[in-house]
């Protein structure tokens, strides 16, 4: 393997090579590939063999460094860039050191500007280059190019022409009115934010809260009341997943999807045996590192339960899945409190979050907040309500505050595998219309009882609907929202959808006395059996 005297290899990346100055580079390499490839067309397999070529690899800057994302034994972890400079031409960082830019510039990841100290000898090189210089830049404002960097701001009103004590003077008294603007709405009135009305709680506990929500109510309305058991179980699927990956990359700090997930390319599995697995490892990981010290009795069971190949002999299901998924049991293990996903998934991920802050009709719902907009973004806010002496919570994906007009606009995010028009038939599968007529009704309560968002329109619901297929987002309307009683859809009114709180009231009637017969069935006398078909939809 050749490479460039300006690169070393990065001791234990032996993939990756990185110059004096932090630049990183992939080195070509032939890998063996496990597609299967047609012999002239004879019909004979052959293994493929795939070619990289040398390419320099994308870094993030974020919380004041440079990172970048590199895979090693198949598993994609985040570096940072300096300590990775400094391991290849330095050595290895001792236990409770860090790497300290020595000019306090943390771009500048050169190795002669790079140091090993403790945290308290870095903490106090920073102190000590704060307090001996704050640059000022010229920017241009049409080009936003740095025109020319000054010492202080008294060097830049100077140099730039200006008298110093008069100029000071109005930059100051500016910066107290722009302080007082931030506080106000456009109408003057004490700004107020819809987070100091939310029920402000961990994700943690609000999933476990026994109050009822729209997932709960909706799986009561599709599986019956014979299924009131596993009504709160945590439901785990590959759509599911995909949505909250999509959720985290654009409502959550950049950080936040690496503390949830760990990136690796995946053994090839089906979805059902990754649930399969999934569900093992969740029961015995504590007792069992590898998937075949599982014993086989516990392997069938899962199968059974999740319906795969039932017309195999149970003892050939075992050995399928050890043989098949023992790599990816191990995945799990190594991710530990991480949720474990593919690289494939992770771009797809991706992919549909750059669509949706990219695109016309849905980036300024993604947009990041100016103090000086009449608009807000809140993500993921979470309220609580009664209604009709039946508790309730909601997690909002968006809520767009219009300050200037008084409205709130609720938006929910769905992605989907299937093509973005199909979206008509997801929304009546998965009563997509109890949620946003329950979500709407929850914040109503809510911003009735405060004196400042009284007056406030809470708009109808939005749906922005993105599907892996086309990468297209589409923003549907549901101007039904409203709509107090049973919802009829369709064009001969075919599709009937009851009120979502009185399911929830009918639910709520089960969960709490403990019920075994449906509503309205009288167990001690005949019931008219007509009529009973005459309900049916």
């Amino acid at each position: 393997m050749k490479i460039d005297t300006h690169f070393k290899i990065i001791p234990g990346l032996e993939d990756y090579a990185i110059s004096e100055n932090g630049v990183i580079k992939a080195l070509s390499k032939i890998r063996e590939g496990n597609l299967s490839v047609l012999n002239n067309h004879n019909g004979t397999n052959n293994k493929s063999q795939r070619y990289y070529n040398e390419k320099i690899i994308k870094q993030l800057f974020k919380q004041r460094y440079w990172y970048v994302n590199l895979t090693h034994n198949g598993i994609k972890r985040s570096y940072r860039v300096h300590r990775l400079v400094y391991i290849t031409y330095k050595g290895n960082i001792p236990e409770n050191m860090v790497i300290d830019h020595i000019d306090g510039n943390t771009s500048n990841n050169n190795i002669n500007n790079l140091r090993c100290v403790t945290q308290s000898e870095n903490c106090q090189n920073l102190n000590t280059i704060y307090k001996r210089f704050k640059p000022v830049l010229q920017v241009d404002a049409v080009t936003n190019e740095v025109i020319a960097e000054f010492p202080s701001c008294k060097d830049a009103l100077i140099s730039l022409g200006f008298n110093y004590k008069p100029a000071m003077k109005g930059i100051l008294e500016m910066f107290v009115t722009i302080k007082e603007k931030l506080a106000m709405d456009i109408n003057g009135n004490g700004k107020k934010s819809l987070y100091d009305i939310s029920w402000i709680t961990s994700e943690e506990n609000y999933r476990a809260d026994k109050a009822l929500s729209y997932s709960t109510i909706s799986k009561f309305k599709r599986e019956g009341f014979e299924h009131l058991d596993t009504l709160f179980d945590k439901v785990e699927s590959p759509s599911l997943l995909l949505g909250s990956l999509v959720d985290c990359l654009t409502t959550d700090p950049p950080e936040e999807y690496e503390r949830r997930y760990l990136v690796a390319e995946f053994p090839p599995i089906t979805d059902k045996i990754e649930v399969i697995v999934k569900s093992l490892f969740n029961s015995y990981s504590s007792t069992y590192d590898s998937l075949y010290k599982i014993p086989d009795n516990l392997i069938i069971d899962s199968t059974n339960i999740n319906g795969f190949q039932l017309n195999w002999k149970p003892e050939t299901r075992a050995k399928v899945i050890k043989e098949r998924a023992s790599d990816y049991y191990n995945l799990l293990y190594l991710a530990k409190d991480k949720i474990l996903i593919s690289t494939e998934l992770n771009d797809i991920a991706h992919q549909m979050a750059n669509a949706l802050i990219e695109s016309s009709q849905t980036a300024l719902y993604f947009k990041k907040n100016n103090p000086f907009d009449d608009c807000e973004n809140l993500y993921q806010l979470k309220f609580k309500a009664e209604i009709d002496g039946v508790p309730y919570r909601c997690m909002f994906d968006i809520l767009r505050v219009d300050y200037k007009n008084k409205t709130i606009q609720p938006v929910d995010v769905k992605t989907s595998y299937k093509p973005t028009y199909n979206f008509y038939k997801s929304f009546i599968e998965w009563n997509y219309a109890y949620q946003c007529r329950l979500y709407a009704r929850i914040l109503k309560l809510n911003i009735e009882k405060d004196e400042y968002f009284k007056d406030f329109t809470i708009l109808p619901y939005k749906d922005i609907v993105i599907s892996k297929s086309n990468m297209i987002p589409l923003v549907w309307d549901c101007d039904f929202t409203f709509v107090e009683g049973t919802l009829y859809l369709g064009k001969n009114n075919q599709i009937k959808l009851e009120a979502p709180w009185e399911v929830g009231k009918e639910l709520w009637y089960y969960l709490s006395t403990g019920a075994t017969v449906p509503m309205g069935i009288n167990i001690e006398s005949s019931n008219d059996l007509r009529t009973w078909i005459d309900k049916m939809e």
